[in-house]
């Protein structure tokens, strides 16, 4: 995940920020008791993505270019609107 979240600090944030808040959940989706597909982790992910407000809070904190935040900023943002 710290690979992946270094990346998008130089690229567009809304659109890694909201991969890194789905891939988070689905991979702990798919590590559950349940063991679901990768497929059906992914699919629950994103709907509890599309469920929820984080859309509108990821585009109110974070609307301009992505070197104008800190790696803190990111790391508050995620840990504060896991899904």
């Amino acid at each position: 995940m710290i690979g992946t979240f270094l990346l998008f600090t130089s690229a567009n944030s809304n659109i890694y920020l909201v991969a890194i808040l789905i891939l988070e959940h689905a991979s702990l989706h798919h590590a559950s008791f349940s063991k679901p597909t990768i497929d059906e982790a992914l699919d629950k992910a994103y709907s509890q993505y599309r469920a929820s407000d984080i859309h509108s809070a990821v585009i109110g904190q974070f609307c301009a270019p992505s070197k104008e935040y800190s790696i803190q900023q990111f790391m508050e943002f995620i840990l504060t609107h896991r899904l």
